[in-house]
């Protein structure tokens, strides 16, 4: 249900209450076995499918060429997918010494909740003089705020490995269903900034962006001092296209100019567990159209 109501002929106000469901990936609930020395992946076919209740309401006010908007939002979700990772040993207990492998698989959570606001703005400069009214400046800005909760983690070192069946465990021994604990909402960062600068005439466009994305959590571990984050970065990226003529253009991207390292770390920031350097890329290029 989406409700639009014109304060004036340039501001609206917008209210949306929407339900929906989500598919979790597609390797997340398909039988497979991935294996890697001492890492082991699985599926999980059992995996209930994600559902939400979405509470939005918004305010935007228009001018000739430019727009603001501030927006406030609430979600509910049952059944959230978080991927959980563990030391085991596969085989009868009894039976041998196997070797201890860290194994990950996709699970449910109980349920999650989610608070957050968001602002943007994108206008042009046309009230200043000759060609700077062709800059003009995007802006994003959202806050979020989430807790999920999962039965408590029962917590075991590497040393404590216990013997399980991956495929078949349903991992109950690994939680207390008697309580639970409360985590951030996987995949979700507190903040994220956008904001570009671009000058945009009839031949040419350019924009510079900056992107900006809080640290958020990624994968659960068997205590919270394993548990994965991918950390925050800053990245910014350049692009631009000329048109030389009605059938020629020609294009340039310069991507990642800062050299922003991608990294994951565990429980804290200064426990690095990956961090891999791509450096900046670019290209230039013609687009010819007939």
């Amino acid at each position: 249900v989406q409700l639009k109501y014109a304060l004036t002929p340039k501001i609206n106000l917008r209210a949306a209450l929407t339900y929906t469901y989500s598919r979790p990936n597609y390797n997340d609930v398909i039988p497979f076995r991935w294996e890697d020395r001492n890492e082991v992946a699985i599926g999980n076919p059992d995996l209930n499918f994600p559902k939400s209740t979405n509470v939005d309401f918004m305010i935007e006010r228009y001018y000739r060429r430019s727009i603001f908007s501030a927006g406030a939002f609430y979600k509910r979700i049952d059944d959230f997918v978080f991927d959980y990772k563990r030391f085991g040993r596969e085989g009868e207990p009894g039976s041998g010494n196997f070797p201890v492998f860290e194994f990950t698989k996709p699970l449910n959570g109980k349920d999650a909740e989610v608070y957050g606001a968001e602002l943007q703005a994108q206008f042009k400069f046309d009230f200043l003089p000759g060609i700077l009214s062709n800059f003009g400046l995007f802006t994003n800005y959202t806050y979020t705020f989430s807790k999920a909760f999962l039965p408590k983690r029962v917590s075991a070192n590497y040393a404590e490995a216990i013997i399980i069946d991956p495929l078949e465990d349903d991992l109950s021994e690994f939680f207390s269903e008697e309580d639970q604990e409360e985590i951030e909402l996987p995949g979700q960062a507190e903040h994220t900034f956008n904001a570009a600068i671009f000058y945009d005439s009839k031949r040419l466009f350019a924009r510079l962006t900056a992107n900006y994305q809080d640290a958020f959590l990624v994968e659960i571990g068997p205590d919270p001092d394993l548990d994965e984050f991918y950390d925050e970065l800053l990245r910014f990226d350049f692009t631009m296209n000329y048109k030389i003529s009605n059938t020629v253009t020609i294009f340039g991207d310069w991507i990642n100019i800062t050299d922003t390292p991608l990294r994951y770390y565990l429980g804290r920031e200064e426990v690095i567990k990956q961090q891999e350097f791509y450096s900046w890329w670019s290209r230039i290029g013609f687009r010819l159209n007939i």
